[in-house]
């Protein structure tokens, strides 16, 4: 019977419903992960790609309400505040959705979710073009099965659109690489050599410019592309016109509105994370600094160096937890196996050097190691053939094959049950529930002071300021935008100074004693108000008064009085957390 089921599977019919029953198999596992495992956005970066897609959406333009202020000199006005750290292209897709359906933590995740699912068939396409179709259905499972992946499919930002558009990249250049070899295997004629393949070209250079606008850190696949693209020009005279005008078409405008914006073409602001994660400058503080203080200097050109090695150590550290540890075992040896298709062979070398030309460059800026998860299918491709030649050079016997599936699908499917039961309570979830409370209360034209900006610019639709690190900052931003009476602070917040933790803590035991009196009926004490001129801090935070937003809440407001609402209504349910 099994037999005879092997052999219906060999056929032409046979073969596409397995690829249609393994396909529908992924898409059920992926849905039911992530209906599993999602509680709402709880990556800063997921919540703030978000309210730059509503922006967009209402009107406003590629402007955000995340206000750092090492950005703010850079824009005249707080409230059209432009984007400067992000690509545009995840954010507009994001506006197209929320047009349609509306702005919820749902929509965002239902984005990135799509993504990883349209991966699946390209990872299918890849090891089939690359292999055949027992390597491609084996990378695809890898793929679509791999809990890491499964964490940010869900997740709300745009990891799975590049890991989707790295891998139709690698799928053009294959078959870029492809027509070379079948050329070679013709006469050495002019004659017999096919035209240049445009259309590729023009395709994998848009790919190209598509990543670099969904992050920056994808610039530098940028020259490897185009000088890959003039060795292939000496025998196909165009290839390089071909690939760098659909590239330049995309890449270039958003350069220029960087230059005018941020005086940095490539990077924008993310250029200024060239001095950031430094012994001078310690992770990202610097964005709650003001753009003198990053002033270059020799001790920052030494701690540079530093960073760079650091940092290059750091990558190495995190590729297995990335790409996967047995997948990286088998990968390794892989790479110094000669395959008997030469145009793998090319592609492999294509795609290393595409993975070094970003892991380097990364390593100049706030390490952001997830993004080397983009090779992660052509990763899974190679390592599967490498293993399926191995147990071909064991004896290619059926129970050899059945038996490496079995284990193998043990091995991918495990870590998928830890990853449901290691779901816990996310710090941004609870301050998210505070933040309908803050919409309530504010008005438009308000401005939130907050340790978690990201936070209120999504789920109170205000814009928010992050915390400067120098309390003259504070006054001196009070003065410029009088919008600025709001305080928004999590218990995040202890960690940015004594006098911070004393204002959060604070508020939060002035929160319950005030819920313990309603629930009693005792009298209600007053509001706690901050007063200087000692020390600093609450000298520049001075007039700003303690709101009540219920008993153990995930963040605390603080308003400037007398604005302070003197009922507490019941927040408005905005935002679904769960699918």
């Amino acid at each position: 019977m099994m037999t005879a089921w092997a052999a219906r599977a060999r056929t032409p019919a046979g073969r596409r419903w397995t690829a249609a029953l393994g396909g529908l198999a992924a898409v059920a596992v992926a849905l039911l992960y992530f209906r599993f495992t999602f509680m709402g956005l709880a990556a800063p970066e997921a919540m703030e790609l978000a309210q730059l897609g509503r922006n967009l959406s209402n009107g406003l333009g590629f402007t955000t309400f995340v206000l750092r202020p090492l950005a703010l000199p850079h824009g005249t006005n707080p409230l059209a505040q432009p984007e400067m750290l992000h690509g545009p292209l995840f954010p507009f897709l994001l506006a197209l959705i929320i047009g349609a359906t509306g702005a919820s933590d749902l929509a965002i995740a239902g984005a990135s979710l799509f993504f990883h699912l349209l991966t699946i068939p390209v990872v299918f396409t890849l090891g089939r073009r690359l292999f055949d179709r027992r390597t491609a259905y084996f990378a695809a499972a890898l793929y679509a099965l791999n809990v890491e992946v499964l964490d940010v499919a869900g997740s709300g930002r745009p990891l799975t659109l590049c890991i989707f558009l790295m891998s139709c990249l690698f799928v053009t250049l294959y078959d870029l690489a492809a027509e070379d070899r079948n050329d070679d295997a013709k006469e050495a004629s002019p004659a017999r050599v096919s035209p240049t393949p445009r259309g590729r070209f023009r395709l994998a250079g848009a790919l190209g410019g598509a990543l670099y606008l969904t992050d920056p850190a994808f610039f530098w696949i940028l020259p490897i592309l185009l000088a890959l693209a003039f060795h292939w020009n000496r025998r196909r005279p165009g290839a390089l016109m071909a690939l760098a005008g659909p590239m330049a078409l995309l890449a270039l405008p958003w350069m220029i509105r960087n230059y005018s914006v941020t005086g940095s073409p490539f990077f924008g602001l993310r250029g200024s994370e060239i001095w950031m994660n430094t012994g001078l400058f310690p992770g990202t503080i610097a964005y709650r600094m003001s753009d003198h203080d990053l002033a270059p200097s020799t001790a920052a050109l030494n701690a540079l160096m530093k960073k760079l090695v650091a940092n290059t150590a750091r990558e190495t550290q995190a590729l297995p937890m990335i790409l996967g540890p047995w997948t990286l075992a088998f990968f390794l040896p892989s790479l110094f196996f000669q395959f008997s298709d030469e145009a793998a062979n090319t592609l492999r070398r294509t795609g290393f050097a595409l993975f070094l030309a970003v892991s380097l460059g990364m390593a100049l800026f706030v390490p952001r190691h997830d993004l080397l998860m983009a090779f992660l299918p052509l990763v899974a491709v190679f390592s599967v053939a490498y293993l399926l030649h191995l147990i071909r050079q064991a004896g290619n016997s059926s129970l050899t094959a059945r038996t490496a599936a079995v284990v193998a699908l043990v091995v991918i499917l495990f870590p998928l049950a830890g990853g449901v039961a290691r779901q816990a309570p996310n710090s941004l979830r609870r301050a998210a529930a505070v933040a309908p409370w803050l919409h309530q209360y504010s008005r438009r034209g308000d401005i939130v002071f907050s340790d978690q900006p990201w936070v209120v610019a999504w789920y109170a639709d205000r814009p928010s300021i992050l915390l400067p690190l120098r309390e003259a900052r504070i006054t001196q931003l009070r003065r410029e935008f009088p919008g600025a009476r709001w305080l928004f602070l999590t218990e995040e917040a202890r960690a940015f100074s004594p006098m911070w933790s004393a204002i959060h803590d604070s508020f939060y035991q002035w929160n319950n004693i005030v819920a313990q009196a309603r629930a009693t009926g005792q009298t209600l004490p007053q509001p706690l108000l901050i007063a200087g001129p000692q020390p600093p801090l609450f000298a520049a935070l001075a007039g700003f008064v303690s709101v009540e937003v219920g008993t153990d809440p995930g963040a605390v407001l603080g308003v400037v009085s007398p604005a302070a609402p003197k009922t507490v209504p019941t927040p408005p349910v905005t935002q679904p957390h769960r699918p």
